[in-house]
């Protein structure tokens, strides 16, 4: 697994975000649209129909094997996201650029984001705040992997330190907006079938983590940026 970039590019334009970075981020997510959108509603159709073999009651097989897919599904769409912010934050974003990032980092990307997973979920089986409060500390754990930061904890925490007021607001708001929408999907999927909950519930949610991701990447480019070089990205002098 490689740790860097294959191709770093070179930064087009300061990944500055002004007064709000989520409007920003709103904004500049769409430079990638023509890969991620599609990706996005393919993962929500595939969501739904993962759904109809699963039985009402019991472990079975099929329920496993449909939990593995759904969980590999989700992480590639979360890797092309990721990847797509990581572009998208400072200039033009194509699949070309993400799956660059993606081959040379993806290894990274999935035990971080597995590992984040796990603990997310054990914290939501505790109880529903300390899995989001895991969430909010570590909200550029899986960019600064897709980054190519070996630790990526640790470069979390730097970006963290080095924009504390832009994470504390940035996770505010989303927090809000988090919850809002959890209302709104909860009612939605009480009365709608499994199925078009399913693929509804994922699509929205797909569309939400790209917009959230490009605006969070407007922060952590802010702190990181590509070595023209190749070598490890690294903070800004």
């Amino acid at each position: 697994m490689s740790a860097t970039v294959t191709q770093a590019e070179v930064v087009t334009e300061q990944p500055s975000y002004r007064v709000s970075t989520l409007f920003t981020g709103f904004v500049r997510m769409w430079r990638a649209w023509k890969f991620v959108l599609p990706a996005i509603v393919i993962n929500a159709v595939l969501q739904g129909l993962l759904v109809i073999p699963v039985p009402l009651t019991g472990y079975s097989p099929v329920f496993l094997l449909t939990v593995i897919l759904s969980a590999v599904i989700l992480l590639a769409l979360s890797a092309t996201i990721a990847a797509a912010a990581l572009d998208s934050a400072v200039g033009p974003a194509t699949w070309s650029s993400a799956w660059q990032r993606i081959r040379g980092n993806g290894g990274w990307f999935t035990l971080w984001t597995v590992a984040l997973a796990i603990v997310v979920l054990i914290g939501l089986a505790i109880y529903t705040l300390p899995g989001l409060l895991i969430l909010a500390i570590v909200p550029f754990l899986t960019l600064a992997a897709m980054f190519g930061q070996r630790n990526a904890f640790v470069a979390n925490f730097r970006v963290i330190g080095a924009r504390p007021l832009r994470w504390i607001i940035t996770m505010i708001i989303i927090g809000i907006l988090l919850f809002f929408t959890w209302v709104a999907m909860a009612l939605t999927g009480f009365f709608g079938r499994p199925i078009i909950g399913a693929m509804l519930s994922t699509l929205v949610g797909g569309l939400l983590l790209w917009w959230w991701q490009t605006s969070l990447a407007l922060i952590f480019r802010s702190v990181f940026r590509d070595d023209p070089s190749g070598g490890e990205p690294s903070l800004p002098e």
